[in-house]
């Protein structure tokens, strides 16, 4: 499975795919394939990109459609392993987004010593974003270290003002991209074993 490529934004995206998680949670965890497409009806997704709304909703513990959440799947392992690292990450400071948005613009404004507070601020938002990915063959580690090393990177590599001012969704874009990118090596990487495993059976 590869990870369909997105050509919206991708910030917006997220922000709609968290209000509908919210909104379920509050009617007990449920939700219909309706609720999805009149939660996206402005985006035009194409159906890869719903059935990713619906993996990420499964494996935030939501139950799409009256089936059972990746919490009581093959995936709940690593469904656990998000929801125990998010739990360590919700012990830590709390960082709002007003706060946020004034320490990128101090970032902008030279104090580069504020990266490693906006880096914790985004953590989480990082690793709630690897629900997206599950089950595509990449370890959940992987997929955090991906991008976290993302959210680094492109933290040192915001220039212009316009780029402190569309901060948020240039980070989200470029996390997620890390993220499609190792599903898709190791998919890549998985495709060539099997054939080289295939050609060496027939040896």
């Amino acid at each position: 499975q590869i990870t369909p490529t997105f050509k919206i934004s991708r910030g917006l995206f997220i922000d709609k795919l968290n209000e509908l998680k919210n909104n379920a949670e509050d009617l007990g965890g449920v939700v219909t394939s309706e609720d999805i497409k009149d939660a996206f009806k402005d985006m035009n997704l194409t159906k890869e990109q719903y059935d990713l709304v619906s993996v990420y909703l499964s494996n935030a513990g939501i139950s799409v459609d009256g089936e059972a959440p990746a919490s009581e799947n093959e995936n709940q392992e690593d469904v656990r392993y998000i929801d125990m690292y998010l739990q360590e990450l919700d012990e830590l400071p709390k960082i709002d987004d007003d706060t946020i948005k004034t320490y990128l613009l101090r970032l902008y404004n030279g104090e580069k010593d504020l990266i490693d507070a906006i880096i914790l601020a985004y953590l989480p938002k990082v690793v709630d974003l690897t629900r997206l990915y599950i089950g595509q063959g990449t370890p959940i580690e992987d997929l955090i270290g991906e991008g976290n090393v993302a959210l680094a990177t492109v933290l040192n590599s915001l220039k212009t003002q316009d780029d402190f001012q569309n901060a948020d969704d240039i980070i989200i874009q470029s996390v997620m991209a890390a993220m499609e990118e190792i599903c898709y090596q190791d998919n890549e990487n998985s495709a060539l074993g099997n054939e080289w495993s295939q050609r060496a059976d027939t040896t």
